[in-house]
């Protein structure tokens, strides 16, 4: 509510309150009647009003090194990092490289409303293959400045989690994707592309928005992969609201949105690894979750595999962190969602670019930087200030 033009007309403990949104930019102001004071008795915030600007991504290292930026972590392409430490003296900022994501991901639809895309997507023989023809090295070492490491999609920081839970089918093997691809009946056409049951070309629509693969190479390196072993790719490039208005009506061929959560957010909301994979809006999987809403009434039965899923999730808050039922659950929890494979990932280990402006003091080294953690939230805005 605060990040709205409802901000000013509720009670809140945030220390500012949005009163002006539009296309381009949004704006906040202090709150005055922040709960919070500093040792001199100071009413905090120091700084009155923050200025948020909505811009194109390939605008964001010019307005940078220019030096008309304050503070920026949120979904920083690690590609532009040379470029930007090569002008920190001209645009007066420093830069940062706290640990904080995973590489992006992929999560193919299996309740697509095309029948024939929906039997291929639901077998898992199709997501290994589309898995094991990634090759990752290559990723990090093109896109990611060989900073991060291969591993799969997984709950961060969780005590659970095995290394080779994090290696499983992340090895580049295109002859051992074709192999399942050729095992579910996939045969190739003439001009090598794999024909679907009715006779079509096995085409995947890939949607993509840059907030969630960071860069346009990113989905081109990506499409080449599994072009190689026999799938076509298209790619769109859309904005986030388009893709999240698609997955509320399940028309999404392919969604690269999910994020890896944290423990903390995972013993909360375990929504996050379990089908619709988001405690927000549905990622994939939205008629199941229409039939457990409606007590089967709506939507579609979902397999096996995802009513478990719901099931330990249903137990999973109830449990203290560490105990022996919270580690036998997290370790099934992992088993089955690496089983089937829902969730492709690429890169753990990824640094975010955290870029703050010599202009502020009281600025901490930042020790993570992540979603669920806020971005900057952890590190005290409400006690930055203009020098």
């Amino acid at each position: 509510v605060i990040a709205s033009p409802h901000g000013l007309e509720v009670p809140t403990l945030e220390s500012h309150l949005m009163t002006k949104i539009n296309t381009q930019r949004r704006v906040f102001v202090a709150n005055p009647y922040y709960f919070k004071i500093d040792t001199a008795g100071n009413q905090l915030p120091y700084i009155d009003t923050h200025h948020e600007r909505f811009l194109e991504k390939q605008l964001w290292p010019l307005e940078i090194m220019n030096g008309n930026v304050d503070q920026k972590s949120q979904n920083m392409p690690l590609d532009i990092y040379p470029t930007l430490k090569e002008n920190e003296t001209k645009g007066n900022y420093t830069l940062q490289l706290p640990p904080g994501m995973a590489g992006p991901t992929f999560i193919f639809n299996q309740t697509d409303k095309d029948p024939v895309l929906r039997k291929i997507y639901a077998d898992v023989r199709f997501r290994y293959a589309m898995s094991l023809a990634i090759n990752r090295d290559e990723v990090n070492e093109a896109l990611f400045l060989g900073l991060c490491t291969p591993e799969q999609a997984l709950p961060q920081n969780v005590p659970f989690v095995t290394e080779a839970d994090k290696k499983f089918m992340t090895a580049y093997d295109p002859p051992g994707a074709n192999k399942l691809l050729d095992e579910m009946g996939l045969k190739r056409g003439e001009d090598g592309i794999r024909l679907r049951s009715d006779g079509k070309q096995l085409t995947v629509l890939w949607e993509y928005t840059l907030q969630y693969v960071w860069s346009p190479e990113f989905p081109a390196l990506i499409a080449e992969y599994w072009r190689s072993v026999g799938v076509n790719v298209l790619l769109k490039e859309v904005n986030t609201q388009l893709t999240r208005d698609k997955q509320k009506s399940n028309t999404l061929d392919i969604t690269s949105e999910w994020m890896p959560p944290y423990e903390p957010t995972l013993l909360s909301q375990p929504q996050n690894f379990v089908p619709p994979y988001s405690s927000a809006w549905p990622i994939m999987g939205l008629p199941w979750l229409d039939w457990r809403t409606s007590g089967g009434k709506n939507g579609e039965e979902p397999p096996d595999w995802v009513k478990r899923l719901w099931e330990i999730a249903d137990e999973w808050v109830t449990l203290v962190p560490g105990s022996p039922r919270y580690m036998e659950l997290g370790k099934e929890m992992i088993k089955i969602n690496q089983d089937n494979l829902s969730v492709i990932g690429t890169l753990s280990n990824v640094p975010l670019i955290n870029v703050v402006s010599n202009r502020l003091g009281n600025i901490p080294k930042w020790t993570v930087n992540t979603y669920y953690y806020g971005y900057s939230y952890p590190y005290r805005a409400d006690q930055w200030y203009f020098k």
